[in-house]
């Protein structure tokens, strides 16, 4: 069963609360999850990862495949396996030395390099697949301005960052995009955080950064990334998901 109801004039108005004049076709579509197909997928294969004191996985927050092995973001960690699930080694680990981090924020890859974002000293360390250090990269940073708590790259020209809060004093952007060298920052507009409690828990990158969902613990509510301004795109609600679609 579906519903296609146009929404209401008043109802826009509220999604984007006077933050900007657009003239948008909206479109809110009701998806019976009752009725749901069962997908195929036979070029699948299962692969055992190995487990042992040093390779303990919790908390999964990324997987990245670089040739024949497999590099997962788990918490504080980068293991590193290979395409049989044989634990090779962790990339880095917290310190002061070179190649360490003091707080892991995130991991990505990049030029087929492992990517770690240290928030507390705002650099990104560089491995090679083999977990040989390469460098580090600043983020550049001026006084008072967002300072990124997570970094994903977005396309090939730049990055997207989640933002810390600042404190009670200043309106902190949620999100801000970076240059490829991390020195020009530019604020994405239309959410703001209120308190210290307020995070990310998903990013959903399209092909060559052309398209951003944005997702938020303990929201009903799924945003995209359109022109630097952050707007809700999806919204869940009970057992059934609505899709407000941005023309």
């Amino acid at each position: 069963m579906r519903k296609i109801v146009i929404l209401s004039l008043g109802l826009l108005f509220f999604l984007f609360s006077c933050q900007r004049e657009q003239k948008n076709v909206t479109q809110r579509i009701e998806v019976d999850l009752s009725h749901i197909d069962t997908v195929k997928i036979s070029a699948s294969r299962m692969i055992n990862l190995e487990t042992v004191d040093s390779s303990l996985l919790y908390d999964i927050c990324a997987l990245f495949k670089q040739d024949d092995r497999y590099f997962i973001w788990s918490r504080d960690n980068a293991y590193v396996f290979n395409d049989k699930g044989d634990f090779l080694f962790n990339i880095s680990c917290k310190g002061q030395g070179p190649g360490e981090y003091l707080s892991f924020g995130c991991m990505f890859m990049e030029d087929g390099e492992v990517c770690i974002f240290d928030q507390d000293k705002q650099q990104i360390l560089r491995f090679d697949i083999n977990g040989k250090f390469m460098g580090v990269q600043k983020v550049l940073l001026d006084e008072d301005a967002p300072s990124p708590s997570m970094i994903i790259p977005i396309g090939t020209e730049r990055y997207l960052s989640t933002n810390r809060f600042g404190g009670d004093y200043r309106k902190m952007p949620v999100l801000s995009f970076w240059n490829k060298n991390f020195s020009s920052q530019q604020i994405v507009k239309g959410r703001f955080m209120n308190d210290g409690i307020h995070f990310p828990d998903a990013f959903f990158v399209g092909e060559e950064g052309r398209r951003v969902l944005y997702w938020e613990p303990l929201k009903d509510t799924l945003f995209t990334v359109t022109d630097n301004f952050l707007v809700p795109e999806y919204k869940i609600k009970n057992d059934t998901i609505l899709f407000i679609i941005i023309n």
